[in-house]
């Protein structure tokens, strides 16, 4: 048996140049803060099953929010205007990751579930999905990136297992193994100008893996669970830093996301 971490229906970003956090509300309501609290809350009504995913980014420079639930949908939000959400059904599961972003040169969402399968979705609608197929596990975490220059796919899956794809499908995955226990989040990103996939799972390591031949790089001990990866710059350290962080205390974002729903 394996257990699902809660908390992964959170997502951070950026929304006219100025922070966001997605929070799950009631009745499986997304809620959009500005943590800076200069705008006022925004909540999205759609998903009949609890939504286990979200993401932030931009289509057409127009800001979204991507999200994924167990009503086997993945739902993509306009969150600077009121149309309902586009809606991409395909898969006959829960949907436990999503991802948005650019691959061959066009927006995309990517999901994952407990059908093992990942998809890639072409949010212009002038292709249809891709569905890759191979993990034997219920895939937990998905992400998009570049290595050397090719668009690829990772996903990061309870089989223990990274695989990392071309998004056409049209090649084998590379599987990257290592990990004891289910991986639960995992990014493909720059460190000091190798590229890298980075995972996290639930046998408390962070592995950094070579985003060419796919061998490891380093095993960083966490001491807890990783539930989550990602990218970004680091003022306090050197290149090819890697940093774990822990929360001591939380984080409360102050506002009432039931009144929209009285």
């Amino acid at each position: 048996m394996w257990r699902f971490p809660f908390g992964r229906h959170l997502a951070v970003g950026q929304i006219g140049g100025e922070p966001a956090v997605v929070s799950v509300g009631p009745r499986n309501t997304l809620i959009l803060w500005d943590p800076t609290g200069k705008r006022p809350s925004r909540s999205f009504s759609g998903h009949t099953g609890l939504v286990w995913a979200a993401a932030v980014g931009w289509i057409d420079q127009a800001p979204v929010l991507v999200s994924g639930g167990g009503d086997s949908t993945v739902r993509v939000w306009n969150v600077t205007g009121d149309e309902p959400p586009i809606v991409l059904a395909g898969h006959v599961d829960t949907v436990r990751a999503v991802a948005v972003g650019t691959l061959r040169r066009g927006p995309v969402a990517v999901s994952g579930g407990d059908d093992r399968t990942v998809r890639v979705w072409d949010l212009t609608g002038q292709r249809p999905p891709v569905v890759l197929q191979g993990h034997p596990g219920v895939v937990s975490a998905v992400a998009i990136g570049k290595i050397d220059g090719n668009d690829v796919v990772a996903s990061g899956a309870a089989d223990h297992s990274v695989r990392v794809w071309e998004p056409t499908g049209e090649r084998s995955p590379r599987v990257l193994e290592g990990h004891r226990a289910p991986v639960w989040g995992v990014t493909v990103g720059l460190l000091d100008e190798v590229p890298v996939v980075v995972s996290g799972s639930g046998d408390d390591t962070v592995r950094v893996w070579d985003g060419r031949s796919g061998t490891t790089l380093a095993v960083h001990h966490a001491g807890k669970e990783v539930v989550a990866c990602a990218f970004g710059p680091d003022p306090d350290g050197p290149p090819g830093t890697v940093r774990m962080l822990k929360l001591e205390r939380p984080v409360t974002f102050t506002g009432n996301p039931w009144a929209s729903l009285a």
